[in-house]
């Protein structure tokens, strides 16, 4: 069999290219900013690309890559207001290229596992916490990124037997506050993130598997109570992309899964109302690739489980409403391919849930907007 393992950090990543070494280990920490003040209120700003030891943050390692904490380069950025009527405004910016990065090797062993979290539990790479749950405090939390950010998580295996496995977890938003909870995360139209989870396994003797996943995405979770607002938004006018890539070559069996669980997940809860808007102007797009090469039998799988989830909740008189508009382009898709030198080849992909939105209004509206302008293109691609 023709061996075609390909080295591809990731697929529309731009910026700084990243070269494992092998036998070599780095770390470079990330970043905790915070502020919990009782009496008074907080804000915090934090630019990524002015953070020291950058503009490439996180680990690269043999056999084992996993950022988990902000030591092994995860940014977090928190703040609380606990007195009455104080708030917590918290914002992040980027006008640079910055990567959060785990990356590796097998080291010669038949393993590789890289990964944001530990023991199958994801931690975003960028994360943002505010609360103001004094008596008329309104939480708030702002990403507005003008530069480029990577997030990838890159396993390579290359042995007897191989086993390489990816995960990540992009970015995290929560806000709360007593009178309410704001969301928003800005893309410009120069701007780019992409998340990435690549994993590749060839095995030269015996069995190999390849594993790639993304759990979240983007998540925005904005919750008020009493009598607040919640709102979550998130407006893109360059671009954000999705990626997993699974490949696994194998002497006898190879299996391939690549897969994201929630691509967007946005989320708003509210006494007086809820609202989620998703704007796109640019493109966004989820990529799902699976590729098993075997000479016994070959597996592949490719799943996207939801693409995008609205959830706006009411739980007072006001009305809850989710708006999707997209005047730009709107790509998701799930390929799988499998090979064998002896006719042992499965292959499947599905999209599970491409756009939902739900919402819920304990005495008032509760409307779901889709716009897909004449401008605006979706689509959907299982393959």
């Amino acid at each position: 069999m023709k061996r075609s393992v390909r080295r591809v950090l990731a697929i529309g990543v731009s910026g700084i290219a990243m070269v494992p070494v092998l036998g070599m280990a780095a770390t470079v920490p990330g970043k905790l900013q915070q502020d919990s003040s009782a009496v008074a209120d907080v804000a915090l700003d934090l630019e990524l690309s002015n953070i020291a030891g950058g503009p490439v943050f996180g680990v690269v390692d043999a056999p084992n890559a996993e950022v988990l904490d902000v030591p092994t380069g995860l940014i977090i950025q928190k703040g609380t207001a606990t007195g009455a009527g104080y708030d917590a405004d918290l914002a992040v910016t980027n006008v640079g290229t910055v990567t959060i990065h785990a990356v590796a090797t097998d080291g010669g062993g038949p393993k590789a596992y890289a990964a944001f979290g530990l023991g199958g539990s994801t931690a975003p790479a960028v994360q943002q916490r505010a609360a103001a749950s004094g008596a008329g405090g309104i939480g708030s939390v702002l990403i507005d990124n003008t530069g480029t950010l990577n997030i990838v998580a890159d396993a390579l295996a290359e042995a007897v037997t191989a086993t390489a496995t990816a995960t990540a977890s992009g970015v995290s938003q929560y806000a709360y506050g007593s009178a309410g909870g704001s969301v928003a995360l800005k893309n410009s139209s120069t701007a780019s993130i992409a998340i990435s989870a690549i994993a590749d396994a060839d095995a030269s003797v015996e069995d190999a598997s390849a594993e790639a996943f993304i759990e979240y995405g983007i998540y925005q979770n904005a919750v008020a109570d009493a009598s607040g607002t919640g709102s979550a938004s998130l407006d893109n006018a360059g671009t954000i992309g999705l990626t997993t890539s699974a490949h696994a070559v194998a002497a006898e069996d190879a299996i391939a899964t690549a897969s994201i669980e929630q691509g967007l997940e946005l989320r708003s809860s509210g006494v007086s109302g809820a609202t989620v808007a998703l704007t796109n102007s640019g493109t966004l797009s989820e990529k799902v690739q699976a590729r098993a090469e075997a000479v016994n039998e070959g597996t592949a799988s490719a799943t996207i489980t939801t693409g995008i989830l609205m959830k706006a909740v009411v739980s007072g008189e006001g009305d809850a409403g989710t708006v999707l508009t997209n005047t730009g382009t709107l790509n998701l898709s799930v390929i799988a391919d499998s090979v064998s030198d002896d006719d042992q080849a499965e292959a499947n992909s599905k999209i599970q849930i491409g756009i939902m939105q739900e919402l819920a209004a304990a005495g008032g509206n509760a409307t779901a907007i889709v716009t897909n302008d004449a401008s605006g293109t979706m689509n959907f691609l299982v393959q």
